[in-house]
């Protein structure tokens, strides 16, 4: 007598590191050890996984979570080999979504959306339970912000009779981590430009505590182009706008492994939110002149050539310095207003520091 066919179910870490992105990933694998007689044969039949998804507010009691029909894959079942192991191939129109509000995702998505892309679950499969030709990328549903775990479940049925329940089978179950990208500076300093373009503005845009990579970064109407407007090192990204901003610009940063990220650059109004914002730039221009000359010795420039590229950089923000600080004293108009100006300016960043500490208080000030 054959056992029961049970599924399993591994959570698997994001391609970038263990933390949650907005791609939740899970392998799915057969065991033929279950309790009791097995409806699977050595010939193949009908066969189908249906989850749920369960949305967990509070975990210790009384729990509070909203359980919801989410999708299914069919496919046939088969017992193969001396051992009868359980095999489910995987059919063409696979996927099935049980839940009306959820859209089906398109194939590829689309590299230049300026909209957030919908959360979503990517199935990978065990090459020893499924034939599958690839891993199933299924959307979510929305995510409440008081949500604290979601709880995915499945059935296993074979000719449209329960074979595993779900109390049976794995759970799979995820933390919903929030992540906040960091925007340094905050605020832009809003300094006169005659031509929008050639402006001197630099953003350093992170995560605490973890990597990104982008996928497409949009500021404003505006994508930015990599290498021209942004560049990426070390899991961080610094990019400038295409015009110097004259009003607030929404932004919005998808990650290749499908995070993404809101944020606001905001015009600076009074002296302290002019001068922490230059604090902050010229904090991060020594990181950036690092970070680029780093990047040029990764893309074979020689060892001279990188310093003279980050030197030039550095003196940029030096020369950049000077013409802003002249720029706020030049708005200035009461003796308390000078008095702010020259305590603040006496302790503004050196431009090459790259110091962590000096980062993260740039970010706050």
């Amino acid at each position: 007598m054959t056992s029961s066919v049970r599924v399993l179910m591994n959570p698997l870490p994001a391609p970038q590191g263990g933390t949650v992105p907005a791609i939740v990933r899970g392998q799915l694998r057969l065991t033929n050890r279950g309790s009791g007689k097995s409806l699977a044969t050595k010939a193949a039949q009908p066969a189908s996984l249906v989850f749920t998804i369960g949305l967990i507010q509070q975990v210790r009691p009384p729990e509070k979570r909203t359980d919801n029909p989410w999708v299914t894959i069919a496919g046939t079942l088969a017992l193969v080999g001396d051992d009868q192991l359980p095999q489910f191939t995987i059919g063409g129109a696979a996927v099935t979504l049980n839940d009306p509000s959820l859209i089906p995702l398109p194939a590829p998505p689309p590299q230049n959306a300026s909209q957030k892309p919908p959360q979503s679950f990517l199935f990978e499969f065990d090459e020893a339970s499924f034939i599958a030709s690839r891993p199933l990328q299924v959307p979510l549903p929305d995510i409440a912000p008081e949500v604290r775990h979601i709880e995915i479940q499945v059935e296993l049925q074979i000719g449209g009779t329960t074979e595993s329940s779900n109390a049976i089978n794995d759970v799979l179950d995820k933390p919903v981590v929030r992540q906040l990208l960091h925007v340094s500076p905050r605020l832009c300093l809003d300094t006169p430009v005659s031509d929008p373009t050639e402006h001197n503005l630099a953003f350093l845009a992170a995560v605490t505590g973890d990597t990104i990579e982008a996928a497409t970064l949009h500021v404003g109407s505006d994508q930015l182009v990599e290498g021209q407007d942004f560049f990426q090192h070390a899991g961080q990204i610094y990019f400038r706008p295409v015009a110097k901003p004259v009003e607030p610009l929404k932004g919005l940063l998808v990650t290749t492994d499908g995070r993404s990220f809101d944020f606001e650059l905001k015009v600076a109004q009074t002296l302290r939110d002019r001068m922490n914002s230059l604090a902050g730039q010229l904090a991060n221009m020594g990181g950036f002149a690092e970070a680029a000359t780093q990047r040029a010795l990764a893309n074979g420039t020689d060892a001279d050539g990188a310093a003279l590229l980050g030197d030039s950089i550095a003196s940029e923000a030096l020369q950049s310095k000077m013409r802003l600080l002249d720029s706020i004293e030049g708005t200035l108009s009461e003796n308390r207003d000078f008095a702010l100006f020259y305590a603040r300016s006496a302790s503004l960043p050196p431009v090459y520091d790259s110091d962590d500490d000096g980062l993260k208080a740039s970010d706050t000030a």
